[in-house]
């Protein structure tokens, strides 16, 4: 997780289309406009407004169908340029969007990660994961990265 960004990957056996509307449905129930959107190319953009506690956000989601699955990769960033830290509201924002989008469907994915894999790079399927906010984390964390609870060391 970066400063002021967070992400999601995401793998469903599920429908691109279907996996899309949902996408449109959960921007709708966050409060969130739709401000981009290529159904055929399975790219969608949503942004949040400026209040007086939030810089506003915006989450981009990339959708790609491939032998029957379906993987989502979503990121989301602050709407504020200059907003240097976002004290991980952009992770949290991310990680309530895909889970909705779980909720609306009723499905759950095949996998998931909160780190967008890179080509050639392969995925970690048994990784430790905070109590808290399943968050992936090391073994020598004592807090976590992304919510900042106090992890409880395991005695061998």
């Amino acid at each position: 997780m970066g400063l002021r960004s967070g992400e999601q990957f995401r793998v469903y056996d599920a429908n691109m289309e279907d996996l899309f509307e949902a996408a449109i449905k959960v921007a709708g129930m966050m409060g969130m406009n739709v401000v981009s959107m290529d159904k055929a190319n399975g790219f969608l953009k949503a942004t949040s407004g400026l209040s007086f506690l939030s810089a506003g956000s915006e989450i981009s989601v990339q959708m790609n169908q491939q032998n029957g699955e379906t993987s989502v990769m979503a990121k989301g960033r602050p709407k504020v340029k200059i907003t240097l830290i976002d004290y991980g509201r952009s992770a949290r924002e991310v990680k309530r969007f895909m889970d909705l989008m779980e909720q609306v469907l009723q499905i759950q994915p095949k996998h998931h990660s909160d780190k967008i894999p890179v080509e050639g790079e392969e995925v970690e399927e048994n990784v430790s994961k905070c109590p808290s906010c399943e968050a992936p984390i090391s073994a020598t964390d004592k807090f976590c990265t992304n919510c900042g609870e106090k992890l409880s060391v395991e005695s061998e």
